[in-house]
């Protein structure tokens, strides 16, 4: 919530008028009217006594915080999407132009919005809103941002994206470098490198890179299967055991195990 509406609320849940509070700060009804109308903001010497008389710390009543919740990002993407689909794109990027001003710090927005917005970006190509110049710089900024982030799952996350987006307009080097920054556990890092190593010439490295990739990931559809028939055998259930042991089979075969 914004300074006045916080204003308005907690005013009303202590059970005051706007003429009571102005009393209790020595100001006019019309001005605590004013503020809670979003129309003028108290004077900066009101901040500390308007916040004990309304029972809130200067934090709230400012209305700073550096992060959103997973919950509230999640709502503001649905927003935005909404947004999208019925104002246009340029309506969805004012309306996180806006929001990420009022939380320049939150990295996990700016990667989530950079998402949706980059989808929009690719939904509408050649609009003349999706073509207006900075659409694509603003994007790409908010992935920089969260790719510097604190947060290492962000950081990764946003790292990876930089990287896939540098392969595709071909600056191999810096994509290298980033690719070095992402941790081997990454679950899609082996699939990017090998799509470098394509673009470097290097046609050998990435065949091996895939191979490797499409190993680890039979093996564990494998060890899942082998734990769904040890499942169904301690439940005396033998049919279910045997349907996946035929598809254990067939996976191995299909790829060659």
């Amino acid at each position: 919530m914004q300074i006045h509406e916080i204003i308005r609320t907690r005013r009303t849940a202590l059970g005051l008028t706007q003429e009571q509070l102005a009393g209790k700060l020595g100001v006019s009804a019309p001005a605590v009217n004013k503020w809670e109308r979003g129309n003028s903001y108290p004077d900066i010497t009101l901040l500390p006594v308007l916040a004990r008389t309304l029972r809130v710390d200067l934090n709230t009543l400012l209305s700073f915080r550096e992060d959103l919740t997973e919950t509230e990002i999640a709502e503001f993407l649905n927003r935005l999407y909404e947004v999208s689909r019925t104002e246009g794109c340029g309506a969805a990027f004012s309306l996180a132009e806006e929001k990420l001003r009022q939380f320049p710090n939150s990295d996990a927005l700016a990667y989530s919005a950079a998402g949706l917005l980059e989808g929009l970006l690719t939904l509408f190509p050649g609009t003349d809103e999706t073509a207006r110049p900075g659409r694509e710089d603003f994007v790409a900024g908010l992935y920089e941002q969260a790719a510097q982030s604190a947060d290492p799952k962000i950081r990764e996350w946003a790292t990876y994206t930089v990287a896939s987006r540098c392969i595709a307009r071909g600056d191999l080097d810096r994509a290298e470098a980033l690719l070095d920054q992402i941790s081997n556990t990454h679950r899609d890092k082996r699939e990017l490198l090998s799509a470098l190593r394509r673009k470097q010439g290097r046609t050998e490295e990435a065949w091996t890179l895939l191979e490797r990739e499409l190993f680890d990931r039979a093996h564990g559809i494998q060890t899942t299967l082998l734990s769904l028939i040890e499942m169904a055998q301690a439940e005396g259930d033998r049919q279910r055991a045997q349907g996946f042991c035929d598809a254990a089979r067939r996976a191995g075969e299909a790829l060659d195990l």
